[in-house]
């Protein structure tokens, strides 16, 4: 047994428990492995009476009264906020335990055993819990089986296994899964401070709003470097599934759903193995930064890759550019943009001219468009203005300086010179 084990003679008690609960259970199944999960589950609850008369079984509810830690968390709620169970009894905790091991292998295993009994503990012991989320990836592929974008957050290979009767239902009401799902996953594993209540205990509405939605905006924040590093219809299911690692009498996988599905119809994206580190390092500048005109291009070019018609693609890209290009204001917006843009993104005096000359035509057709005046828009142009956009994050994320504007002191007086109100002086 680990050391970090807090009642040994618990420990030991539930080793001889589960070993002859174990025999009871294959005796009553005859051996059958055709059972599923929650047949098994029903099953077991209707010999808890054969469980309970096992000699160490009131034993260990007597070493589970009698500890101060233990029994101070009987009949409470615990958990965090967002995420709570009942721990009704010792008796209750006791079989709860016994048919989770029971469903992680039917067979007693040593290993399998310490785990799980350090997780009960844990439950108790501990003034932290631990949790995963987890969320289905769709139009991506990767080289790499698992990429660590940093401590206990990671994008991994985890097949779907899907039932028939599931694949029926998907084929005849979501027929753009069977083209866009993926065998990966984004992963995250952290821990919150327990808290221990009941009904009635008080709660923080804002610390409850700061929990349900803390995954679902870092899993967005993978989604936007997915996306800022490739031209993709990469996204994230909406769903989100949230398993306590720590016991919990009535474990279980809970499974948030938004009001809103997002879907994407394109391209998969496919990262290679020599991608990895540059997919790690967007993701690490982008959660450092918090420049608002980013912010505010790098949604629009996830709105745009979201949007059915190009119209309104550009009108995003352009609404994102002008983000990171134009922080000072509307004045002289249209030459001012394309001349920016041009300048920094332009290798020689040639290419400035052509991107000048195309930033300022998206721009005057995106003004047709907002007022309703006929125009030319192609899906090159589409393209185009994308990656622009992408390419201007990239740069953004790698030296910020070069979106920078004049600074001047309080007299008015120029305290440093801003890339972008210079740009037009430099060689």
């Amino acid at each position: 047994m680990d050391k970090k084990i807090k009642n040994a003679p618990l420990a030991t008690l539930l080793e001889k428990l589960v070993k002859q609960s174990f025999h009871l259970y294959f005796t009553a199944f005859g051996g059958s492995t055709t059972y599923q999960p929650f047949q098994i589950g029903i099953l077991m609850s209707q010999m808890d009476d054969n469980v309970k008369a096992i000699p160490e079984f009131p034993q260990a509810v007597q070493l589970m009264e009698k500890d101060s830690v233990i029994s101070k968390l009987l009949g409470n709620l615990v958990g965090t906020v967002t995420n709570a169970s009942s721990v009704e009894s010792a008796e209750t905790c006791i079989l709860k335990f016994l048919n989770q091991l029971y469903l992680k292998n039917p067979v007693f295993i040593q290993t399998i055993f310490n785990e799980q009994y350090e997780a009960f503990e844990e439950l108790f012991y501990s003034d932290n819990l631990r949790f995963v989320d987890t969320v289905r990836l769709y139009n991506f592929e990767a080289s790499s089986e698992k990429i660590v974008l940093n401590n206990g957050l990671s994008i991994k290979r985890f097949p779907v296994v899907v039932d028939e009767q599931t694949k029926i239902q998907q084929i005849q009401f979501k027929p753009y899964i069977q083209f866009s799902k993926s065998d990966y996953i984004i992963e995250k594993f952290y821990t919150r401070t327990k808290r221990v209540g009941n009904a009635k205990t008080p709660f923080d509405v804002d610390l409850v709003s700061k929990e349900a939605n803390e995954s679902g905006d870092l899993f967005d924040q993978i989604i936007k470097a997915l996306r800022i590093m490739k031209n993709s219809a990469v996204y994230r299911d909406h769903v989100i599934s949230t398993e306590m690692l720590t016991f919990t009498p009535y474990a279980g996988i809970i499974s948030r759903f938004p009001f809103l599905e997002n879907t994407v119809i394109g391209n998969k994206l496919v990262i290679s193995k020599d991608e990895d580190k540059e997919l790690i390092s967007i993701f690490e500048n982008i959660s450092k930064n918090e420049n608002k005109s980013f912010q505010i291009a790098s949604n629009r070019l996830g709105f745009g890759l979201e949007r059915r018609f190009d119209e309104d693609r550009l009108i995003d890209y352009m609404i994102g550019l002008e983000s990171i290009y134009l922080p000072d204001g509307q004045d002289e917006l249209t030459f001012r943009l394309s001349l920016r843009i041009a300048f920094l993104m332009g290798k020689d005096v040639a290419e400035r001219k052509d991107i000048f000359r195309f930033i300022k035509k998206m721009y005057h057709l995106r003004s047709k468009l907002v007022h309703g005046k006929k125009y030319d828009l192609t899906k090159d142009d589409v393209a185009r203005i994308e990656e622009i956009l992408r390419r201007s994050l990239k740069m953004f994320l790698s030296d910020p300086i070069q979106f920078s504007l004049d600074q001047f002191d309080k007299n008015g007086k120029l305290t440093k010179n801003g890339v972008l109100d210079n740009i037009f002086f430099n060689s």
